[in-house]
């Protein structure tokens, strides 16, 4: 019982170990969808979070933000061409992108999609830092987050 005890605690460290060398590339990223949000500004987030559902999501921490401007038509191919490792432990692995779609310039995320009056910000990588949170900054038009899994193979966030 022991040995199979060590066996499976030497797999799981060996997988989370693997896992958290493991690299996400991205190269672009098509948003569509937006052509109701014409003048309005986007932000793209590389985050860890639980996934609720299509209009439910939880921000843990964010890795990233992948891009950013103004919506100029109803299709944006965002050109990202970077990679993304090191984020520490397999718990920490980013799972999310986030598009938010904002009237203010800069935006500033909140941990919960639907704040009830509530405001607490994720946690930020390193070298990552926060926009301050104010009344205008931390509203949003839309907001929806995507399995990391699933934009990676689509290459596309469809409001």
């Amino acid at each position: 019982m022991k040995k199979l005890l060590i066996s499976l605690l030497s797999v799981i460290f060996l997988c989370s170990f693997t896992y958290m060398k493991e690299e996400i590339t991205f190269g672009s990223i098509e948003l569509s969808g937006l052509k109701s949000y014409q003048g309005k500004n986007f932000t793209l987030y590389l985050n860890r979070g639980a996934y609720l559902g299509p209009n439910k999501d939880r921000i843990k921490k964010v890795h990233a933000i992948l891009g950013s401007g103004q919506v100029t038509g109803d299709i944006i191919n965002l050109k990202i061409d970077k990679s993304f490792s090191n984020w520490g432990s397999n718990f920490q692995r980013p799972n999310l992108v986030t598009l938010v779609i904002h009237s203010s310039i800069l935006h500033s995320l909140n941990v919960h999609r639907a704040s009830r009056g509530i405001f607490a910000q994720p946690d930020y990588a390193s070298g990552l830092s926060p926009v301050p949170q104010s009344v205008t900054n931390q509203m949003f038009e839309q907001r929806k987050s995507v399995k990391l899994d699933d934009v990676l193979q689509t290459e596309m966030i469809n409001l």
